[in-house]
């Protein structure tokens, strides 16, 4: 009987050709493996790399907390001075923010002495802070908060509105908002007016000039740290001063400047009563009772500031 699993031509396939076969497929399976490996691994490392980006846009309230504002009380407490400090006559100006002769002086007088003396490099002037309340101190601290270049005008709004603040319990809300204006964020606010330093620098820098000038009533003003001025005396008494200090240099030789008192020496014999101690000043959130020129903060008014002809409100 003939056999069934021959070919009609009698022949085997031959080895070889089911070698190359088997081979085909196995480098078939070898290639896809490959493939589908390579592209796991592609998403895996695209995954690594996309989730630091994500973490980096939205990063959490704890990593983010803003350093603590500090105040440069040195800086703060440096002169404020209006004009060339080489001119020959030095007006040195003691006034309280909430004093209303003060005021005065600033809204009627000052303009002109500004145009005719300081502008014109005959005087300078330096403002010294003589807080007679607790808002008046307060108002000293913010403005000398500000950047120095913002300091005078600040000085001069506050004189020119002094009856939309010093006499109006919300008085840190205006002193808040106008310094916010100028330059003094909230933060930088706050730190300003609840600092120890600074305030007890004001403080015993005006005892000092209080002992050493006999300071007794504000304004009062210095002149070539020699002559005390008492009171907002009018433009024209003021030039006859200036004038007579600046005839007298052409003639004669001027006495020694004495150095202004420093923040942190008060000479002996300076009369405590008649100042704020440091912690009559409120924290930011409370509201202080002005004392002597303005009334009760419960009931803001005008200030009686003293006898209307002295033109100067007495500091005891």
């Amino acid at each position: 009987m003939a056999d069934n699993n021959t070919n009609p031509s009698g022949k085997k396939p031959p080895i070889a050709l089911f070698i190359a076969i088997a081979a085909a497929i196995l480098l078939a399976i070898g290639v896809v493996q490959f493939i589908s490996q390579n592209k796991e691994t592609a998403l895996k490392v695209e995954g690594i790399t996309e989730q630091p980006a994500e973490v980096a846009e939205t990063p959490t309230e704890e990593t983010t907390a803003a350093a603590p504002v500090t105040i440069d009380v040195n800086a703060a407490l440096s002169d404020r001075i209006l004009g060339n400090s080489s001119a020959p006559v030095k007006i040195s100006e003691h006034a309280s923010f909430t004093c209303g002769h003060c005021g005065d002086f600033h809204r009627e007088t000052f303009a002109q002495l500004k145009k005719e003396y300081i502008d014109t490099g005959k005087a300078y002037l330096v403002f010294s802070d003589f807080p007679l309340n607790a808002p008046a101190v307060q108002a000293s601290m913010v403005a000398r908060c500000l950047p120095q270049d913002k300091y005078f005008d600040f000085v001069s709004l506050l004189f020119e509105k002094q009856q939309d603040w010093a006499y109006n319990p919300n008085y840190l809300d205006y002193l808040q908002a106008e310094a916010g204006k100028a330059g003094l964020d909230k933060d930088h606010f706050q730190a300003c007016i609840q600092n120890k330093e600074l305030q007890e620098g004001i403080v015993n820098r005006m005892k000092g000039v209080q002992a050493q000038w006999n300071i007794n009533s504000t304004p009062s003003f210095v002149i070539n740290n020699r002559n005390t001025i008492s009171g907002a005396i009018p433009f024209e008494e003021f030039k006859k001063i200036l004038d007579a200090e600046l005839a007298g240099q052409k003639s004669e030789t001027p006495a020694p400047a004495a150095a202004e008192p420093t923040a942190t020496e008060t000479p002996a014999g300076a009369e405590d009563e008649a100042t704020p101690e440091p912690d009559e000043a409120p924290a930011a959130e409370e509201t202080a009772a002005p004392v002597e020129e303005t009334p009760a903060a419960t009931t803001p008014a005008a200030p009686t500031t003293g006898s209307e002809g002295s033109g100067a409100t007495p500091a005891e």
